[in-house]
Order: structure tokens, then C-alpha cells, then sequence
């Protein structure tokens, strides 16, 4: 497969505008004493008064450059306004070494998003946090792609890189930690909730004259109730790239997309603790270019193509409406010496399938026989997939001052419920009009619409308890131990565990290790994904059956039922910070 790595660099042109209203600078990095219900959330961000960092659950100031796993902290602020990249995904490509994300081309719905992956493992075995909240992942599974084949991931680009402060990247198991998902590591997106607003607006083309992008980025952060809520709107216009070889029928490219994005993230007093709220929503009308098949005098007519349709050839659009919708609403209180924290998180993501600029061959066919024309419907609706995820997560944490050079202790309760679907197209997509092995191939060309005993409406949940300990043993020694249990409805129960330690050996120059188990149940996605589609191997096209594992088709092959994956992970490695830099890390950037 083609990637954009392959293809010409773009020449890009951006306008930046709308600089921030009421910008708030920071003089030093030290904590406030003022933090009474009327002062706005943004203005104490400007006088840090902890930098929360994942991998860590510890109360007060961390460091990255100070915990006992590697952690990169990438600011977004000039990605958004100076990058040449326009969505998320390929903004952490170009800058995070760990960070993995391949666009396809000719992969089918694969082309419609890009997922994230680390450390080289696939896009499902990365765990995907906003404001440390778990993200939900895609409705679809990969059918094709190098990287990506069979997995689920979560589409970086549903968040518009307007709306984000800093993006953190834990390269390290944390499923001890996290949870399921977590092998390869954890991304944490930090959202903006400052005072102010700000514009961009940007251009891109290939020099090739194709693929313009368009970009028009807003965000405003508005005091309200005591606190701030940001607010984020973009729209962004993908056009279609082709590099295929002149005079092929192919197309081999970007897909087409067009986004519309809206982000709300807030932080507001309520009595004696805090009230915050994120949503976002995305609608995105996005094409991908199937494999090409060819006109008179191939081997494609009758049974891929009909010659009063397409004399010479033709390329059919597999086009995705998607709709991805995700919510939290959470409470962070005192309870007595604890911190607690209380949140319920909703993600929702569907995706329907319209199978454009085609046609289904064995009716065109059937017409060819009945003395008409040869022609079907050139458009059909294939259906589609969706997926829901519930999940309540209770954490409570404190630091004990008293114990060694200082211990903080986290625990918590996490449940989930998740939800797949599958809905059939409509007939014309699937069916196979002249009869089986006669004439033109059943379904619609390009992608065949999932057909009524594809449809499934599945359910599951999971509950979850973690306990996290991290303790200064030592001004120079620090050791970190967690402990999760997982049990699901449908899987059996699992306990993974992590230690790791971190060692300075000078001021400046720190060793550090971990050792952890990991654990990743099958997605629901991944266990009753059903469908019939085409394939080409060796050049030809063959029609193959995708069956739900634990079916009567997988059963009667003798295929298992799909397992849990176990994992175990090491990590050994060292951190300098120059001494001119030791104030610096935990100083904030302004606005």
C-alpha cells in the first residue's frame, strides 16, 4: 500500500489571526495561594498549580523528566498555529518518535480514518485518554493496511488540534494501570480551558496541483460561573490526491473528507470542589477510491463491470458518513484527606457506508438477459456499523508526607458497557440477481453492502479496581507499584501488576526501568464484524467471506474463539536535563 510518505511534500500557505483576547502571563512557575470559588479556572493555569502528568497518579507538581516512565509532553499550541500539518494524526508523526500513524489508500473503510499506534504494536494496543477520561474507539474494523489489518483503533482526527494544550505519550505497558488497551502505551490529550480566542486559517497543496486542504480553526475561552469554558469549532476540507501511474484507471491517494468539529471543555466551582464538562462532536463526509475495475475487452465484463455502463472502466467510491460523539461529566472533591473524582464518560462512533460511482454486475446482467440495456442503480447504501462505550470511573489519591521522603496512594473503580451494531444495506448492494457462478458478481462493486445475516446488536461490560502506590524512598530513589484486576462478561477476569523505579545517579542525569504484565481483551468489533467482500489476490478478484468469530461459519472451519492478549514489558533507560533547564520544566508556556 501507498502512504502519504510516498507521496510528494505539500506546499503549504497559512494566515493566522484573532490573537488571544485576555492573555494571561506567568512571571514564575510557582504555586498560587489565592484559589478562592470566584477565580476563573484559566487564570490560576497561568501560576501552575500542578502538572498532572500520565503515568503518574501523584498529588502536586511532576516533572516529566521526573517520573519513573518515559513521558513525552508535546505542546500543541505552535502545531495549531504554525504547523503545516492540519489534523492530529499526522501532527504526531512528524514529532513524536514513538507515535505511528499510516494513511491508507485502497484499504476500503481504512481510508476513511487514522488511528494511533506506539511503539510499532497495532492501533488497538494503544490506549487514547482525553483529559485523562478513556476515549472510545472506532466502530470499524481494518480489512486491509499494513500496519492496522484486523485491529480497532481511535481516530485521532474526531479532535480538532485547536482544541488541545499539550498531548502526552506514555512509552510504556500501563495496563496495570489504564487498563485493557494499554500494551504499547498511553496517549493523554489535555484539552484548552484559558481565557481568550484565537483564529487560524490555512491553504495546503501538493506540488503536484492536487489534494488542497483547507483549514478554519477557532477557539474562545469564556469565563462563566467562576470558571472557563472553551469552545472550539474547525472545519477542514481534505481534497483527493492521485499518484497512480499515468494512464492507470487507478486512484491511489489521499481520500477526500470534510469535518465538522465542535469542543466544549469547562472547569467550574461547585460547592467544595470542581464541576467539569467535556463534549465534542464530529460529523465527517469522507471518500475513499476502491480498486479500479476495467471496460471492453477485459476479463471484468460481464462479471465486475457491464459494457453499457462503463465501456472503459471504472473506479468505484466507497463514500463514509461518520458521526463520532463523546462526553464527560465529572466531580472533584475532598473526602476528608482524599482527593476523589467521579466522572461518567460517553463515546459514540457510526459510520455508513454509500457505495457510489458502481454498479451491482448480476443485475445488470439479468437486465442484459431480459433484452434490456445492462444497467443496475449506480449508487447503493451498504449500510454500516456503530459503537457505543459507557464508562463510571471513581479515583480517590492522597499523599502521605510522613512516609519515607513522601508516598502518594491512588485507587479507584472503573465499569464499562459497550454496545456494537451492524445494520444491513439495501438489498441491491448484496444481492445476487442472475444466480450464484452466473454472469455478474453479486453485490455492489467496491464494497458489497452487509447483508441481514450480518446484523448484530451485541453487548458487554466489565468492572475494573486499581491500586497505585508511588513512594520517594530516597531523595535520589523512587519506586512505583500498581496493581489493576479487569473481569469481563465475556472474557474471564485477569490481574496485571507494574514496578518501576527511577534512580538519580547526579543532579542532572537520572536511570530509570519498569517491568510490567499487560492484558487487552478482544473488541467487540473484532469478535462479530461480519461481511462478503472483494478481494484481489495475485491480481484477481475473489469474493471473500469475513465470518464472526464463534459463528456457525468460524465454528464449522474449526476456528477458536478469539483470546485474550498477555503481554510483558521492560523498559530500561536514562534522562539529562541541562542545569539551566531544571527551572524550566515545570514552567507554563503562555497562551
Amino acid at each position: 500500500m501507498l502512504t502519504l510518505k510516498r507521496l510528494p511534500k505539500s506546499v503549504l500557505l497559512a494566515l493566522y489571526g484573532g490573537a488571544a483576547f485576555a492573555t494571561l502571563h506567568s512571571a514564575h512557575a510557582q504555586s498560587t495561594a489565592s484559589d478562592t470559588p470566584t477565580t476563573p479556572v484559566a487564570a490560576q493555569e497561568g501560576q501552575i498549580q500542578s502538572v498532572s502528568i500520565v503515568g503518574s497518579r501523584r498529588v502536586g507538581n511532576t516533572s516529566a523528566l521526573d517520573t519513573a516512565v518515559p513521558v513525552d509532553t508535546i505542546s500543541m499550541t505552535k502545531a495549531s498555529e504554525q504547523g503545516g500539518q492540519f489534523d492530529l494524526a499526522q501532527v504526531l508523526n512528524n514529532v513524536s518518535p514513538s507515535f505511528n500513524s499510516t494513511r491508507q489508500t485502497g484499504a476500503d473503510g481504512a481510508d476513511l480514518v487514522d488511528s494511533a499506534a506506539l511503539r510499532g504494536l497495532g492501533s488497538d494496543q494503544t490506549l487514547v485518554l482525553v483529559n485523562g477520561k478513556r476515549r472510545h474507539t472506532t466502530a470499524l474494523v481494518n480489512l486491509f493496511g499494513a500496519r492496522n489489518r484486523g485491529n480497532t483503533g481511535t481516530d485521532m482526527n474526531a479532535i480538532p488540534v485547536m482544541a488541545i494544550r499539550n498531548v502526552q505519550v506514555l512509552r510504556d505497558g500501563a495496563a496495570a494501570q489504564y487498563g485493557s488497551d494499554a500494551i504499547a502505551g498511553v496517549i493523554n490529550i489535555e484539552l484548552k480551558k484559558n481565557l481568550g480566542c484565537e483564529l487560524v486559517t490555512g491553504f495546503g497543496q501538493y506540488t503536484e496541483g492536487d489534494g488542497d486542504n483547507y483549514l478554519a480553526s477557532a477557539y474562545c475561552g469564556v469565563a462563566m460561573g467562576g470558571g472557563v469554558l472553551g469552545i472550539t469549532g474547525e472545519y477542514y476540507d481534505r481534497g483527493r490526491s492521485n499518484r497512480a501511474e499515468e494512464g492507470s484507471p487507478r486512484i491511489i491517494g489521499d481520500t477526500k473528507s470534510q469535518n465538522s468539529t465542535v469542543y466544549l471543555n469547562g472547569e467550574f466551582p461547585l460547592a467544595d470542589g470542581k464541576l467539569y464538562v467535556t463534549a465534542g462532536l464530529q460529523n465527517r463526509d469522507a471518500s475513499s477510491a476502491a480498486w479500479a475495475r476495467e471496460g471492453i475487452g477485459s476479463e471484468d465484463i460481464p462479471s465486475r463491470n457491464s459494457a453499457a455502463m462503463y465501456p472503459n472502466g471504472f473506479v468505484p467510491f466507497i463514500n463514509g458518513d461518520i458521526d463520532d460523539r463523546w462526553g464527560t461529566l465529572g466531580y472533584r472533591f475532598q473526602l476528608g484527606e482524599w482527593n476523589a473524582d467521579l466522572s461518567q464518560t460517553i463515546g459514540y462512533n457510526r459510520m455508513r457506508y454509500t457505495i457510489a460511482n458502481t454498479l451491482n454486475a448480476s443485475i445488470a446482467n439479468l437486465d442484459l438477459t431480459r433484452g434490456g440495456k445492462g444497467i443496475s442503480a449506480r449508487q447503493f447504501d451498504a449500510g454500516g456499523f456503530s459503537f457505543r462505550q459507557a464508562t463510571t470511573n471513581v479515583d480517590f489519591s492522597r499523599f502521605y508526607s510522613g512516609i519515607a521522603q513522601g508516598m502518594n496512594v491512588a485507587f479507584g473503580f472503573e465499569h464499562r458497557r459497550e454496545n456494537y451494531k451492524i445494520r444491513a444495506g439495501e438489498p441491491g448492494s448484496y444481492i445476487d440477481a442472475d444466480g450464484v457462478g452466473v454472469g455478474g458478481n453479486a453485490g455492489s462493486q467496491g464494497f458489497p453492502g452487509f447483508q441481514p445475516i450480518d446484523v448484530t446488536d451485541s453487548d458487554r461490560h466489565s468492572s475494573a479496581a486499581y491500586l497505585d502506590v508511588e513512594t520517594d524512598l530516597s531523595d535520589r530513589f523512587k519506586l512505583q507499584a500498581a496493581l489493576r484486576h479487569e473481569r469481563y462478561s465475556d472474557f474471564g477476569s485477569t490481574t496485571t501488576g507494574k514496578l518501576a523505579g527511577a534512580f538519580k545517579l547526579t543532579p542532572t542525569l537520572m536511570l530509570r526501568g519498569s517491568a510490567s504484565t499487560g492484558f487487552r481483551a478482544p473488541s467487540l468489533q473484532q469478535v462479530y464484524f461480519s461481511s462478503t467482500f472483494t478481494d484481489f489476490v495475485n491480481g484477481q478478484p475473489l469474493d471473500v467471506v469475513l465470518a464472526p468469530n464463534g459463528g456457525k461459519v468460524a465454528n464449522a472451519a474449526g476456528i477458536p474463539k478469539l483470546k485474550d492478549e498477555e503481554s510483558k514489558s521492560y523498559t530500561l533507560g536514562l534522562t539529562w536535563a541541562p542545569p539551566c533547564s531544571s527551572w524550566a520544566w515545570a514552567r507554563p508556556s503562555s497562551s
